[in-house]
């Protein structure tokens, strides 16, 4: 993955956007970058149910193992490129974020209209979940 030059990281921002306009674009992004991260979350869900459904179609008719190994390999290979599409799209997600930040839209400033979801609080109040102890 490249990654973008400093230079371009430090590069100013346009003369001052007004606040109903970077209120209005982080929305759009937002919301655009939530529907990405859901219909590719829903293509690996629904990638891993023909694994599932194929490993039970080979029981269910007895089919040898190895006649569906390349039917296997295949979505395997999709799956795997599902997830690095995942991990682009996270990493897209956080970058968006940055540039939000350097407008000046921040979730503190945004309150409870903030587009993103946050990370849930444990109940002592971290971002971290609490440990439990098992015995």
């Amino acid at each position: 993955m490249s990654k973008p030059a400093p230079a371009l990281l430090a590069a100013p921002l346009p003369a001052p956007v007004p606040a109903d306009a970077v209120f209005a674009a982080v929305q759009n992004v937002a919301s655009a970058v939530l529907t990405s991260e859901t219909g590719i979350d829903s293509g690996i869900t629904d990638t891993a149910r023909l694994i599932v459904a194929t490993l039970d179609a080979c029981q269910d008719v007895a089919i040898p193992a190895h006649a569906v190994q390349p039917i296997l390999d295949h979505v395997v290979h999709a799956l795997n490129a599902q997830m690095e599409t995942r991990r682009h799209i996270a990493l897209a997600h956080l970058e968006a974020g940055k540039v939000a930040a350097r407008l000046g839209a921040t979730p503190t400033g945004y309150g409870d209209l903030w587009p993103c979801p946050q990370m849930p609080k444990s109940p002592s109040g971290s971002a971290r979940p609490d440990l439990r102890v098992a015995a």
